[in-house]
């Protein structure tokens, strides 16, 4: 398709190739753009669906880690309304790819949305380390003010980086020769890799945070319930021995341990939960990130490259699947939200 001269440095940047040739083969690129559409359309629904029984929980708005839930769930709704349906552009016509300042928006946005989702994740690893590990007369508390801060972070932090590419400062956002995507694109003068440098800082370092923080909730839950254990057989012990100790006493440590071991299990059982999210996260997206490593281009396995796309754009529906399964309070907020819509319908 040709363009007037005098548009093309605007439509065109230098580092753009007109062609929009792909190594992909045509059928895989087909195939692409139906899934990227289903899965988009899919996403959309169920977290929204996701979203509005959240929200509307009022038991579950009372809690704390709530509000990451739904930064969480946000952001893969934006994930599947906006990303996916330009990916399925790229791989249809192309339509944003001749327009250069739209293809390199669109990369700036794919990589904000997904560095947004791995910060979501350590920030919900955080909250759930700080509200298991640590005494509930902690130095952090996470009121309004304290989650305000973090979730500002999690969405401005990567919004301001971002901007460096974006700008040309160091690398660039554009259109990829070989894989036939908007993308960021590595500085040509050689003054480093601000892909890697956006992988490390925004995907390697949360990870750590994440294994960190869920590594250690494992190992305060598993000692808890040790001690507890422990704890109980002990008191059998002084039952048998000394039956004349003071029967309301008895009842009161008994009282307490049973709504100590209730919190115990109600906190992993959301720990666990959050957890999953996080492993979901990392098998959804390290196939398509290993392959992009492996082969930019697209030269080495072309055919391999749209499967595992597909399987990478799951992780913006799967999330609310493991809510429902794994979580009973999750569950009930869906289950009440359908009740209602239900009553309104008839």
């Amino acid at each position: 398709m040709e363009y007037p001269e005098d548009n093309q440095n605007f439509i065109f940047p230098p580092h753009q190739d007109k062609s929009f040739t792909s190594n992909l083969p045509p059928e895989d690129i087909r195939a692409g753009f139906v899934l990227s559409i289903l899965i988009s359309v899919i996403g959309s629904i169920i977290n929204l669906i996701t979203l509005i029984s959240l929200c509307r929980s009022k038991k579950l708005m009372g809690q704390s880690t709530t509000i990451f839930v739904v930064s969480l769930t946000i952001s893969d709704l934006f994930y599947c309304i906006i990303c996916l349906p330009l990916t399925a552009d790229t791989f249809y016509e192309c339509y944003l790819c001749r327009i250069g300042i739209v293809c390199r928006l669109y990369a700036f946005i794919f990589y904000w949305n997904i560095t947004v989702m791995m910060m979501n994740q350590a920030a919900l690893a955080f909250n759930r380390y700080i509200l298991v590990c640590h005494p509930p007369e902690s130095v952090i508390k996470f009121n309004r003010l304290t989650n305000i801060l973090i979730l500002g972070s999690v969405w401005l932090l990567p919004f301001l980086a971002l901007l460096v590419p974006l700008t040309g400062l160091w690398g660039n956002m554009g259109f990829d020769d070989g894989t036939g995507t908007c993308t960021m694109i590595d500085s040509k003068e050689g003054k480093g890799s601000p892909r890697q440098t956006f992988l490390i800082i925004g995907l390697v370092l949360p990870g750590f945070v994440i294994v960190f923080c869920y590594s250690r909730i494992y190992l305060i839950v598993k000692r808890s319930k040790k001690q507890l254990k422990s704890h109980r057989n002990t008191d059998f012990d002084l039952h048998q021995t000394s039956f004349s100790s003071s029967l309301e006493c008895q009842n009161s440590q008994i009282k307490e341990q049973k709504n100590s071991n209730g919190r115990s299990k109600k906190e992993s059982r959301i720990s666990l939960t959050l957890f999953m999210i996080f492993l979901s996260f990392v098998i959804c997206t390290a196939p398509p990130a290993l392959v992009l490593a492996i082969d930019p281009s697209a030269k080495l396995y072309p055919h391999w490259h749209i499967p595992l796309y597909a399987f990478g754009w799951c992780f913006g529906l799967i999330n609310p699947c493991i809510y429902i399964i794994l979580n009973a309070s999750y569950r009930k907020a869906f289950i009440e939200l359908f009740k209602d819509l239900k009553a309104c319908i008839s």
